[in-house]
């Protein structure tokens, strides 16, 4: 009997801890899981300042910078045409501005500037994103 009952003691604690285990690992996934999102959120949500910035520099013309304080994850920032994308490992976003930005392609964090910029010929404006501020 007190061996059978030492059997069933065992077979309790095994099950109890492999439940304790499951339970550990599925609390540390989501919590990967909302960390991953508030990232994405926050680089969202600079790539909004960002483009309304550029935006605002490109209407207000040649002379006319800003440093914008910026999420402190690290994203890659890249242009295409009028496209503005930020990027956080395979997540992506997008904005599409006035003007052509361009970008360093660097990964971006704390600090972004921006300044407006004429191309060679002067007929088309654009805003530089840079890292480093201009000059």
């Amino acid at each position: 009997m007190k061996g059978q009952l030492s059997l069933e003691a065992l077979l309790l604690l095994a099950l109890s801890l492999s439940l304790l285990g499951i339970a550990v690992f599925t609390v540390n996934n989501l919590q990967q899981k909302q960390i991953r999102t508030m990232q994405q959120a926050t680089v969202k949500t600079s790539l909004g300042d960002i483009a309304s910035a550029a935006d605002e520099i490109c209407v207000l013309g040649q002379g006319n910078s800003r440093a914008l304080p910026i999420s402190q994850y690290p994203f890659r920032l890249s242009a295409q045409g009028k496209t503005l994308s930020a990027s956080l490992g395979n997540w992506s976003s997008t904005r599409t501005l006035i003007c052509t930005p361009d970008a360093d392609g660097l990964e971006f964090y704390g600090t972004a500037y921006l300044w407006f910029e004429e191309t060679a010929g002067g007929s088309v404006p654009k805003i530089r994103v840079s890292i480093n501020p201009p000059g």
